[in-house]
């Protein structure tokens, strides 16, 4: 069943089958004043990295040509000059993996290299890995980086790259001289790639800015979100502010996340018309806060009686000497109450007028009344002495039997939501949970019985790059 369908017969108070259809968004107060009260909700939006801007940059990183830190042609010293090592560069075989703001960055890297030690003030090689006698053996390292990225308020990414490991991944060992050269390696090769590592922070700045996708989710999130099949139910995002955290991750696992501040309304009816607004600055202190959204609906009297109909006709009352039937039941207006007119069958044929205040028990998840009392509509000598006799019995008896089960329809109604909220939208998807629906209030008015909702949960916005 889907929130354009119309079928409440049968079901008490089918909000969620009928919204569509029978409900129409009103409010006494201006749509800013609404915002200014709501409780901010925020949405999360998955920024693609631009990968292809990076994987050159990092590979020349890896392969240290560009760096006079490790010649080729020239040997390093190590251990205080008791040691030398050359190193020649191999087959870089690397990969990046982007997690939201956070790059991953995994290589092996095969190299050759030579390995001496100074004997009689002469440097004397004593082994060869992957060149010479032995260039089908080369070593390699699997070395893993990570770079964070931090927002700026024109929206471009400033980059701040990390060493997490460098670690022998194949070792290579002169037993003639018990000599493995690759942890060696290793530490060279860290020392270099710490160093280089700032190269590519400085390359990247300016390449890389989200400003254009970010403009892009901003407008769409201004458009309002269909939300049912048939048009009836639509989201106003309302979008406010575009923020970022203020303390990156220290975990680059653990992504930074943009976030836009909004104010969301659910609007029933024709499709509202929006003003866009521009993309502000992107400014600190995003705080994911979740989903929230608060509105009222209308449901008109009529309806509200199909459900009561359903939820009443045919209960029985055991009051006094016998049992009554309800027959029929009718909702309207009286002041700020809520009037019922009652026919029962059964020992004491009677129609009633009842009045009282409706209130919503969110723990039995039923629908009641307060300050409740009945009147007698037609009088005659029987029913007058019944009246007397069994009022305050009779009236407790309605109290506990006016009460209309309604939890199952908000789970169905919330249900209906977070199918609404899960869709694909130009240029990313839209994904939403509603952790919860709640019916704050009801109101009886002139036209119509308002209830008042509230749905928590939360809401993330994936682009596709």
């Amino acid at each position: 069943m889907t929130l354009a369908t119309v079928r409440s017969s049968g079901s008490p108070f089918v909000l969620g089958a009928t919204l569509a259809c029978t409900v129409a968004f009103t409010s006494a107060v201006s749509a800013a004043e609404r915002a200014h009260r709501t409780e901010p909700s925020t949405l999360r939006i998955q920024m693609p990295v631009p990968l292809a801007v990076i994987q050159p940059l990092y590979e020349r990183i890896y392969d240290g040509h560009d760096s006079n830190h490790l010649s080729p042609d020239t040997w390093i010293p190590l251990g205080g000059g008791t040691g030398f090592l050359k190193y020649r560069p191999g087959l870089v075989e690397s990969n990046l993996n982007q997690n939201s703001h956070a790059i991953l960055a995994r290589a092996n890297v095969n190299f050759s290299l030579e390995y001496a030690k100074k004997v009689d003030g002469t440097i004397t090689k004593l082994a060869e890995c992957g060149a010479g006698a032995e260039p089908d053996r080369p070593g390699r390292l699997v070395v893993n980086t990570y770079t964070t990225l931090t927002p700026t308020r024109d929206y471009r990414l400033l980059t701040t790259s990390h060493v997490r490991s460098v670690d022998s991944g194949k070792s290579w060992v002169r037993r003639q001289h018990n000599v493995d050269a690759t942890p060696l390696m290793a530490q060279v090769y860290r020392s270099g790639l710490e160093s280089r590592l700032p190269q590519l922070d400085r390359r990247l700045q300016g390449a890389l800015s989200i400003k254009s996708k970010t403009a892009e989710v901003w407008r769409k999130l201004q458009e309002p979100l269909q939300l049912d099949d048939q048009g009836f139910i639509w989201l106003l995002v309302s979008p406010a502010h575009v923020k970022y955290p203020k303390t990156p991750p220290k975990d680059a696992a653990r992504p930074v996340q943009i976030g836009i501040i909004a104010f969301p309304r659910i609007i029933t009816g024709n499709k509202p018309t929006t003003s866009l607004r521009s993309l502000p600055d992107l400014e600190s202190g995003y705080q994911d806060q979740g989903f929230h959204v608060s509105f009222d609906v209308h449901l008109r009297y009529e309806v509200a009686n199909e459900f009561l109909r359903g939820a009443l006709v045919g209960k029985e009352f055991h009051v006094g000497p016998g049992t009554l039937r309800i027959r029929s039941v009718r909702l309207y207006p009286i002041g700020e109450q809520a009037g019922v007119d009652l026919e029962l069958q059964g020992f004491l044929p009677v129609r009633l007028s009842l009045r009282g205040t409706p209130l919503y028990d969110e723990e039995a998840g039923t629908i009641s009344f307060t300050n409740f009392d009945y009147q007698v509509k037609q009088h005659d000598l029987l029913t007058t002495f019944a009246d007397q006799m069994l009022h305050d019995a009779f009236r407790n008896q309605l109290v506990r039997r006016l009460r209309i089960p309604i939890r199952d329809h908000l789970q169905q109604m919330q249900q209906e939501l977070q199918t609404g909220l899960n869709r694909e939208i130009d240029g990313g998807t839209l994904h939403g949970t509603v952790h919860r629906l709640r019916l704050l209030r009801l109101q009886i008015q002139h036209d119509a019985l308002l209830a008042g909702f509230k749905t928590d949960g939360e809401l993330r916005y994936d682009l596709r790059d």
